[in-house]
């Protein structure tokens, strides 16, 4: 958890020229979430199951030899591996231990995992860890959320802002003076609002030089820019805000109006997904995020999620 400077955004909003208050202007409906689908680890399941057999449970390691630590990984560290993270099972792979989990993944299996799965060092190693929308995809990354009008990238945002509350981090929105997210439909979803700093400028420099503020505090897990069309950076500016993301681990998304074929805020984007939304039966909606540049892990991957409307989008 980091340390919660939100008391000190009243003097930046007056530095800036903004209003960091928690209020609505222009409504942009929200989607609300419905659960997902079947996913496909959850489908492909049973292969793995089979294919698993005979190598033990998701706490067997052994140092070389099959058998040769009946106790798995608790014997080794005095803990089980829902208590590690990915980057510590790999640190451990370096020199205590060799096979690990289920599916007695080796270094090389393991790191090729992690790298095409678009996983985090962070992400804990369990059963449930895999490919997902989740803030870890994002944390110390400068990340583009794009969409067309008709678009749902707020519903794919506040998804990431959710979690990164429910893990205790402090969450920055930063938006224009002219539109912001309807809060109604963000609490509905269970965003806390009281527990989120919403800062409106007049114009994206500002809105560039209120989030450099913020990410140098070190105090948010996930810093929006909601900046919506005609959006470029500097170069400078991309790598100073690059930079302090990395530094301190924070997810920045940058929330854009454009189509996919248009090029990104600046060249240092490390993560740039395009949201489309298409309406099915009655108010159901189909919500997609496609990865069109990912630097750490490579395009090509993406995320669905089945919403329901609001009242009264149709």
């Amino acid at each position: 958890m980091r340390f919660n400077t939100l008391t000190g955004l009243c003097i930046l909003g007056s530095v800036l020229g903004a209003s960091p208050l928690n209020m609505v202007a222009q409504p942009v409906p929200l989607v609300a979430v419905r659960p997902m689908p079947q996913s496909f680890a959850q489908r492909i399941t049973p292969l793995a199951d089979l294919l698993s057999k005979g190598e033990g449970n998701w706490n067997s390691v052994n140092r070389g030899y099959a058998g040769d630590t009946p106790g798995g990984i608790k014997s080794v560290t005095g803990k089980n591996f829902d208590q590690m993270t990915i980057g510590q099972v790999m640190r451990m792979q370096r020199h205590s231990i060799y096979a690990v989990g289920r599916y007695q993944f080796i270094p090389t299996t393991l790191r090729s995992v992690y790298l095409r799965a678009g996983l985090s060092l962070r992400d804990k190693f369990t059963p449930e860890t895999g490919i997902g929308w989740k803030i870890s995809t994002f944390a110390g990354r400068f990340g583009e959320i794009s969409s067309d009008p008709a678009g749902a990238p707020l519903t794919l945002v506040f998804r990431l802002v959710l979690e990164s509350q429910k893990q205790g981090e402090p969450v920055a929105w930063i938006t224009s003076l002219g539109s912001t997210f309807f809060p109604p439909d963000a609490a509905d979803i269970g965003v806390d609002l009281s527990a989120m700093a919403v800062i409106r400028v007049p114009e994206f420099l500002s809105a560039a030089r209120a989030t450099e503020h913020l990410l140098r505090s070190g105090s948010f897990g996930i810093v929006v820019m909601d900046v919506g069309p005609n959006a470029h950076l500097p170069l400078h500016a991309q790598s100073r805000l690059a930079g302090l993301a990395r530094k301190h681990d924070t997810a920045l998304l940058c929330i854009t109006e454009k189509e996919s074929d248009q090029p990104s805020v600046g060249s240092l984007i490390s993560l740039r997904v395009h949201s489309e939304k298409t309406q099915g039966k009655e108010d159901v909606y189909r919500c997609a995020a496609n990865v069109l540049k990912d630097k750490r892990h490579g395009p090509g991957w993406g995320h669905i999620e089945v919403c329901r409307g609001p009242d009264g989008l149709h």
